[in-house]
């Protein structure tokens, strides 16, 4: 009697053994975030720091013939000779070299009359309306949008890249966005302002509207046109899409950085840019949502792209629409620990592949997309320098 014949089984790899490659991928991926929302280095104010009209009311009254010591932080001759009214004949104002604190001058002053009055000048103010002050924090805005501009174009190359070599570089064209999103990242990364960073972003920016007419145009000449089974395995729409966020990004950010008060498209930075990141994050979501809906939501984790950004999405129109609300900050926040968190999420799913990340050449086209997720980063760093923007336009 001839044996049966015993089929070979194929045996799933354990889910819980990560490689090396995927810890010391997340170590790299961390370390970079890290580099990136490393806050700006700030000015120290000295501890006499203070309003013009705090000196002046606490500073002993001087004599007539007095001529007051004027530090040297008090600003230039032609702003205090249109601001300050002459206050005698013979009142003309010493600046010496050794400029020194407030406290030390007052000690040297002699008595004067009581009827002597102090003159403040009109610019006085608190430092933190300074105009200098809100100069920086406009560079401090500039320099986030160029870094979500960098992050997002960043992710546009990995999945660019990835997806047009599954496709085999069938058409030349499929080079451009590479190029494109590569030099819009290293512009984003060094957060210049440069003649050649605008040029570079508006290149990003033409290159993602191509390319979402290209896409477009695959999805309608594919048989049945636009249904459900092309939007699942066509060409997507939104990868050229977040290309044309990033060159728009970039371009806000020249502007903010070389014009204050900057207006975008006739309306204040701060309210445009609100209005455009809840546009990209309501297209990352209806992606993330139909790629997830794809994989039939098998873990209650993929629900999470589609609930906690669309928060984001309704404060940044209130935003937009002038209003003040605290809570845009805390949903960006978590919008920006999900695309952190995302690419912990996908690196799993590979590695619940058949092969796991030995097989990488194959589970990274055929997984979920790594470079997917830190676009919802991008978007919500976006976002908080919107807010910021709003923050000081309403300082002024």
């Amino acid at each position: 009697m001839r044996p049966e014949p015993q089929l070979a089984t194929l045996r799933r790899p354990h889910a819980g053994s990560a490689p090396m490659a995927q810890v010391l991928g997340g170590v790299c991926l961390a370390a970079a975030l890290a580099a990136l929302l490393r806050p700006p280095r700030r000015h120290v104010v000295p501890a006499h720091a203070g309003t013009h009209a705090e000196h002046a009311a606490t500073r002993p009254p001087s004599h007539p013939h007095h001529r007051p010591v004027v530090p040297a932080h008090a600003g230039t001759h032609t702003e205090h000779a249109g601001t300050c009214p002459p206050s005698h004949p013979h009142h003309r104002p010493v600046v010496p070299a050794h400029a020194g604190t407030h406290a030390e001058h007052a000690a040297t002053r002699p008595p004067s009359p009581p009827h002597h009055r102090p003159v403040v000048p009109a610019q006085a103010g608190t430092h933190a309306e300074h105009p200098a002050t809100r100069h920086d924090a406009s560079l401090v805005a500039a320099r986030s949008l160029h870094h979500a501009a960098a992050l997002l174009a960043l992710s546009v190359l990995l999945d660019s890249a990835i997806e047009h070599y599954r496709g085999h570089f069938e058409n030349p064209g499929m080079f451009a966005p590479l190029a494109a999103s590569l030099a819009a990242s290293w512009a984003g990364a060094r957060a210049g302002h440069t003649r050649a960073n605008g040029t570079i972003y508006a290149t990003a920016l033409a290159t993602g509207l191509a390319g979402t007419a290209f896409h477009a145009y695959n999805l309608a000449r594919r048989p049945g046109g636009l249904c459900w089974q092309n939007l699942f395995y066509a060409a997507p729409l939104g990868a050229p899409a977040a290309l044309v966020l990033a060159g728009a990004y970039g371009l806000a950010a020249t502007r903010v950085a070389s014009k204050a008060p900057a207006t975008l498209l006739g309306m204040p930075s701060g309210r445009a840019l609100s209005g455009l990141t809840a546009i990209g994050i309501a297209g990352t979501v209806a992606e993330a949502g139909m790629l997830h809906f794809r994989g039939a939501y098998h873990r209650p984790a993929m629900w999470l792209p589609v609930t906690l950004p669309p928060l984001s999405v309704a404060f940044l129109l209130r935003a937009a629409s002038g209003a003040r609300d605290r809570l845009a900050r805390a949903c960006l926040g978590l919008t920006a620990l999900l695309g952190v968190a995302g690419v912990a999420f996908h690196a799993n799913g590979i590695a619940r592949q058949m092969g796991g990340w030995r097989n990488w050449r194959q589970n990274l086209l055929s997984g979920p997309p790594l470079p997917a997720p830190p676009s919802f980063l991008a978007l919500a760093i976006a976002g908080r320098a919107a807010l910021q923007l709003q923050e000081r336009g309403r300082m002024r």
